[in-house]
């Protein structure tokens, strides 16, 4: 750790992927069609989009499955400590 002036510098690291977790490299990509079809009505116009890098995790959940894990947190955590079941919910 580097002091300069009140400010702490901490050098970079890393960040550690979390478990079960893969990393996804963002890039560009054409969206819309970009080739004429003669069968087809031309009514779209291509665009070039962004995506963010991103994580991703390795494995599928159904929501039923997820709906079992909120309610075993509930039995186990909801008397005790409530924070943890209300941060498990999803945001919307």
């Amino acid at each position: 750790m580097i002091k300069k002036r009140g400010f702490e510098v901490q050098p970079y690291i890393e960040q550690e992927t979390g478990p079960g977790l893969v990393f996804i490299e963002g890039g560009t990509f054409a969206m819309g069609r970009v080739e004429q079809m003669l069968t087809m009505n031309w009514n779209n116009v291509p665009r070039r989009e962004t995506v963010s890098s991103y994580y991703i995790d390795e494995t599928e959940i159904t929501n039923v499955a997820y709906r079992e894990y909120l309610y075993w947190l509930n039995r186990v955590f909801g008397s005790d400590y409530p924070e943890v079941c209300k941060k498990a919910l999803p945001d919307t």
